[in-house]
């Protein structure tokens, strides 16, 4: 902790997914308990500064509206073509918290008001919209999946939810002795020739995460079966079922090109099956053959 102008001030570094994020905020309500197990102690330059400020008041900003569906994206009427992403209260519909950013992801203003109830779950929304959208630009790509550990490698498990790609992971945990890496919004960032996945500390309601990465072996597709069947995918039909499940930025153009340029590297590099399977330890051997 520091001091500036009299005020306590939080100076907080992280690492996730290879980001190194810088956080400065006067409270601590940004410290969340998922975050501890990315801490880091680096002292090379943020990849990404976020200044979070807790405010009595908020107005919305103005601008173009470029997206609103759970929150509203704005382009806002400055030179320098900062984005602002408004959350508004489930219930109240009142406006809690403004995340500003300028086009490079890289400088970030976090407003919240003090009295908004729940808090913490905007501050989670808005920390999972800042990775999705900053990894963008650095050879990455956020994707709705649950993500194991197996001996050095990793096997993503993708699916529209309820399909079961949690019971999936978990049953490479039981049967396999897996770590289940994230069980909801992993990490993927290629480098080397290699795409390498990432836990991340957003994993839905389950909770479930690891500070950990390893190479991407496979990524398993899922559809629920009375039998167990799988087979690989070609290119086309990987990019058709796994593109629906990555989150993607619809409100930018350039960023969506680069969403995708990831997501065809991913593909080339890494063989897609798909599972039509049962909930048993069979569905894991069928896996295993593919990938040992």
């Amino acid at each position: 902790m520091s001091l500036k102008g009299g005020m306590t001030v939080n100076m907080l570094k992280y690492d996730i997914a290879g980001i190194r994020i810088e956080v400065i905020a006067d409270d601590n309500t940004y410290i969340l308990d998922r975050f501890q197990s990315f801490f880091s102690r680096c002292s090379e330059k943020a990849d990404l500064k976020v200044r979070v400020n807790s405010c009595d008041k908020l107005m919305e900003p103005k601008g173009k509206v470029l997206f609103h569906k759970s929150a509203k994206w704005l382009l806002k009427n400055t030179a320098d073509q900062r984005i602002a992403v408004c959350i508004y209260g489930e219930e109240s519909q009142e406006l809690v918290a403004i995340l500003e950013v300028d086009p490079g992801w890289q400088n970030v203003s976090i407003d919240y008001l003090k009295t908004a109830p729940n808090i913490r779950y905007a501050a989670e929304r808005l920390g999972n919209i800042l990775m999705r959208n900053c990894i963008l630009l650095r050879q990455g790509l956020v994707i709705h999946a649950s993500a194991v550990e197996w001996q050095g490698k990793a096997v993503m498990f993708s699916a529209p939810s309820g399909t079961g790609k949690s019971t999936q992971a978990k049953l490479w945990q039981k049967h396999m002795g897996a770590l289940i890496l994230n069980d909801d919004c992993p990490a993927v960032r290629v480098a080397g020739g290699q795409a390498r996945v990432y836990g991340t500390p957003w994993s839905g309601s389950s909770n479930i995460f690891l500070n950990s990465h390893a190479p991407l072996s496979a990524v398993i597709m899922l559809e629920q079966a009375p039998e167990n069947r799988i087979c690989r995918l070609t290119a086309c039909e990987a990019v058709s079922r796994l593109m629906p499940r990555c989150y993607l930025p619809y409100y930018d153009r350039e960023l969506m090109e680069r969403a995708i340029n990831q997501l065809e590297k991913i593909i080339a590099m890494t063989p897609v099956f798909l599972l039509r399977c049962r909930p048993d330890r069979e569905a894991v051997e069928l896996v295993y053959e593919c990938i040992k």
